[in-house]
């Protein structure tokens, strides 16, 4: 299967990751951040996630219109753990956000900081343009 090296070498980026390590979560579990500087990173992480079903949308609709079937159950895996169950990846983003005093209004208002702006346009352009 044409996909398998390509599945199984992303599965060992991630599992390479230790998300303790993470700047921003490293910074959070050392106490370097204020609880300000917390919630404006969290709204940052909202305002990317809140485009997750654009992302997902561009994702099936290539991998269906190629007819990649390998691939596609592990797209609505994915799709199915961010957006689908009880709660969702925006709704526990909105539940942080709620517990700071801050409503999906004021996040929505909020200006996306410059690396929040290419975040969101790099994996819009991938997702848009590749389905993996």
């Amino acid at each position: 299967m044409p996909n398998e090296p390509f599945i199984e070498e992303l599965w060992g980026v991630a599992r390479g990751l230790f998300m303790p390590d993470h700047p921003w979560f490293k910074g959070i579990v050392e106490h370097r951040w204020t609880r300000e500087q917390i919630v404006l990173g969290e709204i940052q992480h909202y305002l990317r996630v809140r485009t997750n079903p654009i992302f997902f949308g561009y994702i099936v609709t290539n991998v269906a219109s190629e007819r990649n079937y390998a691939l596609m159950d592990i797209v609505m895996e994915n799709f199915m753990e961010e957006l689908g169950g009880e709660k969702t990846h925006v709704d526990i983003m909105l539940q942080m956000l709620d517990e700071a005093g801050i409503s999906r209004e004021q996040a929505d208002k909020a200006d996306p900081a410059p690396g929040t702006l290419a975040a969101i346009e790099m994996i819009r352009s991938g997702c848009q343009n590749r389905s993996a």
